[in-house]
């Protein structure tokens, strides 16, 4: 059994929202306090084209979000001044190569090569395996249509067809 390192709030929180909320890294980076909706229980996230989108949040990912804002972004000096969420180590805003240095030191406790992509990737595909209409799926992922769903995210594994097929 593989031991992850602790990982600090911050990035707990940030590792959640790329799984559970299939953000981009650029979405991520860029996501700003207020775009929070902690009442609500979702992000208003800002994607590619300008293209603005409301994705709801599971509550442990919302208390990881919360732990990080009350325990580890007060302690800089910069967080009070700071609009985004997610900042680095010295206080400013986390950058996409900060993020992809977070993921790389966790590279070796799991064995295989962790990027933000993959982690949106992974968000879709469960959601299809829960059986989640692909019209939502597009939509949480911020897609202009369901044909790029399929054509990117949605894989269909060997043993998936296999079943298909029994089923006949």
């Amino acid at each position: 059994q593989q031991v992850l390192p602790s990982l600090s709030f911050r990035n707990q929180a940030l590792i959640h929202l790329l799984l559970y909320a299939g953000l981009r890294a650029s979405e991520l980076v860029e996501l700003r306090l207020w775009q929070i909706d902690w009442i609500g229980r979702s992000i208003e996230v800002h994607g590619k084209g300008d293209k603005v989108r409301e994705v709801p949040l599971r509550e442990d990912t919302l208390r990881r979000i919360r732990q990080y804002m009350e325990e580890d972004r007060t302690k800089h000096r910069h967080a009070l001044e700071s609009p985004y969420v997610f900042l680095s180590q010295r206080g400013e805003r986390l950058t996409r190569g900060g993020l992809l240095d977070i993921l790389k030191t966790l590279d070796d406790a799991v064995g295989r090569h962790l990027y933000p992509h993959l982690f949106r990737h992974t968000f879709a595909t469960r959601l299809t395996q829960k059986h989640v209409d692909i019209t939502v799926i597009s939509r949480l992922l911020g897609h202009h249509s369901i044909e790029q769903t399929n054509r990117y995210y949605i894989q269909t594994s060997k043993e998936e067809k296999q079943q298909a097929v029994e089923r006949l």
